[in-house]
C-alpha cells in the first residue's frame, strides 16, 4: 500500500516542532525508543522501522494502513501537547470522529469497536458496565433493529459480508489472526497468531445464555450475523484465543453477543 505522504509530512513536521521546543533527549523519551506507548493506545497494528539521521531524524514508516496511520498522528498529537501546549503555539487539529471509529478492508468500511448502545435488554458481561468501552454490549436478535435504527448508513453484517472480509483476509485459517487486537491485555494467553494488520481488533467479550450465565469472557469473541441458520439459531463468526482460525458458528437467537456493524 502507498502511504499518503501528507500524514507523513505532518507527523514529521511535528516532531520537529517538538524537538525544537522541548529538545531533542525529552522528544525521544516521549516517543520511546521503539515507541513502546503505541501498545497503551492498542495502536500496535502499526508496523514500521524509526530511521534516525543527524540531518532530520526522519521516519522511515512501513505501514499496513493509512487509517492506522492517521490515529498514529493523533495519538502523537495529542501526547506531545499533554507536555508542550502550555508554553507553545502547538494544537492538536481536529479529527472527524469517523476517522478514528471505523477502518476500510478492502472494499468494505468496518466499525473499529463492538456495538455499545445501551438498548433495554442488552447485558453487559457479568452485568458490569465498566466492561462496556472495552468490550461493548451483548444482543441477542430481538435488538438488532433498534441497533441498525441507532446507526443510519451501517447495518448488521451479513454471513456473506463476513465471508468476503475474512476471504481479503487470507481465509479463515489466517483471519482470527489478522483481525485480533494483539496482546493479552484483554486476551487470554496465548492469544495465538494475533498481529490486528488493519487495526479491527476483534476483542473477546465472550458470549452469554443469560443475565446470570456469562461464558468465555478473555477467551472468544462471537459476533452475530443478520443471516439466520435456521429457527433456533443464528449465523455467528467466533475469534479465539487459541488459535488464529475463525470459526463459522451457530448462535442462539435466545443468546447474547457482540455486534460489528459494516457501512451500507
Amino acid at each position: 500500500m502507498v502511504v499518503n505522504q501528507t500524514y507523513v509530512d505532518e507527523i514529521n513536521s511535528l516532531y520537529y516542532r517538538a524537538i525544537q521546543c522541548i529538545g531533542i533527549n525529552v522528544a525521544f523519551m516521549m516517543m520511546g525508543r521503539d515507541l513502546a506507548f503505541m501498545n497503551v493506545y492498542n495502536d500496535s497494528s502499526v508496523c514500521f522501522n524509526i530511521g534516525r539521521s543527524l540531518n532530520g531524524y526522519k521516519y522511515d514508516y512501513h505501514l499496513i494502513s493509512d487509517n492506522v496511520l492517521i490515529r498514529f498522528k493523533k495519538i502523537l498529537k495529542d501526547l506531545i501537547c499533554k507536555y508542550v501546549c502550555a508554553d507553545t503555539n502547538i494544537v492538536p487539529d481536529p479529527i472527524p470522529d469517523h476517522v478514528l471509529d471505523e477502518v476500510t478492508i478492502g472494499t468494505q468500511t468496518w466499525k473499529i469497536k463492538n456495538v455499545s448502545d445501551n438498548i433495554l435488554g442488552s447485558l453487559a458481561y457479568n452485568n458490569n458496565d465498566e466492561n462496556v468501552p472495552v468490550y461493548g454490549r451483548m444482543y441477542s436478535i430481538s435488538h438488532l433493529n433498534a441497533i441498525e435504527a441507532l446507526h443510519p448508513g451501517w447495518h448488521i453484517p451479513s454471513l456473506a459480508e463476513w465471508t468476503e472480509l475474512i476471504n481479503y483476509c487470507g481465509g479463515r485459517n489466517l483471519a482470527g489472526g489478522v483481525l485480533k487486537e494483539i496482546g493479552t491485555e484483554h486476551w487470554n494467553a496465548p492469544n495465538t497468531a494475533a498481529v490486528d494488520t488493519y487495526g479491527f481488533s476483534a476483542v473477546p467479550a465472550g458470549i452469554a445464555v443469560s443475565s446470570s450465565n456469562y461464558l468465555y469472557f478473555g477467551e472468544s469473541a462471537f459476533m452475530l450475523t443478520s443471516t439466520e441458520y435456521d429457527q433456533y439459531y443464528m449465523h455467528g463468526i467466533g475469534f479465539y484465543n487459541i488459535t488464529g482460525i475463525i470459526v463459522y458458528e451457530r448462535i442462539g437467537k435466545t443468546f447474547y453477543s457482540s455486534v460489528r456493524l459494516i457501512k451500507d
